[in-house]
């Protein structure tokens, strides 16, 4: 009885031991598990905040060129007088032709000029404008909008689209801008029409207010600047006479180490 309670117990030590040994080695491999579980979350978290510092990058990026972007729309309405809604659904036709909003407005600022020559009784430009059927005036004698008058010239091109002296007319019209235009004029009113709708729906094409609140926000940043750098102008002014006291101390500890 007492042998067999013996090897029991020898048994059970053997069998107990074994257990800790098992349990050891598996809240080891339980704490590596746990530590590796911890590294890889650190890089994924590591990553996520680096990829959420690039689209915030992005996006801020993309809202200053916007705003940029807005900003010109909005000087060029007023220099060549288009307005502006009616400047970005053009500018958006002419770049789905192939041709540079830039382009577009050197052409429409020649043609702007062509219609004010012929308003003021200039014979070439009236024959030209009378030779296409379009009138650059109202019935009143009033220019009429430079987008209006663009848009009846598409028309006209599309319905001579290919026809000889085609990319003379554009240029008498347009000025140098006027061969790179034809892609966009042969789309005719309907395909500037499309154009627009398609900008519209886009959120491409931004109304006056929002344009006005870019010029805004821009002039004011260059108001910030010019007063930082009154700012530090001040700054400067304070700290010359000890910086010109300081340095000129260097020179002549300088001059006397030498000497």
């Amino acid at each position: 009885m007492s042998e067999a309670l013996a090897r029991l117990a020898v048994d059970l030590t053997a069998n107990v031991a074994g257990f800790e040994s098992d349990l050891g080695r598996a809240n080891r491999q339980a704490e590596k598990f746990a530590r590796q579980v911890e590294r890889d979350l650190g890089k994924i978290g590591a990553a996520l905040a680096a990829n959420m510092t690039v689209a915030l990058a992005a996006v801020s990026a993309g809202v200053k060129k916007a705003i940029n972007d807005l900003d010109r729309i909005g000087d060029v309405s007023a220099r060549i007088g288009v307005g502006v809604k009616a400047l970005q659904e053009l500018g958006y036709a002419a770049q789905q032709s192939g041709t540079s909003a830039e382009t577009l407005e050197k052409g429409l600022a020649k043609l702007s000029r062509t219609m004010a020559e012929s308003a003021a009784g200039g014979e070439a430009q009236q024959a030209l404008f009378k030779a296409l059927g379009v009138s650059a005036t109202d019935a009143t004698g009033k220019l009429r909008p430079v987008e209006d008058v663009f848009t009846d010239l598409a028309e006209k091109f599309r319905q001579y689209k290919g026809g000889a002296g085609e990319v003379k007319i554009a240029t008498e019209l347009f000025g140098k801008a006027g061969a790179d235009l034809i892609p966009v004029l042969n789309e005719g009113r309907a395909g500037l029409r499309g154009f627009a709708d398609e900008a519209a729906n886009f959120g491409v094409v931004v109304g006056e207010e929002g344009v006005a609140q870019a010029q805004a926000f821009n002039d004011n940043l260059d108001k910030l600047q010019t007063l930082l750098k009154g700012v530090f102008n001040d700054i400067a002014k304070d700290l010359l006479p000890s910086l010109v006291s300081l340095s000129q101390l260097f020179v002549e500890n300088g001059t006397q180490a030498r000497g």
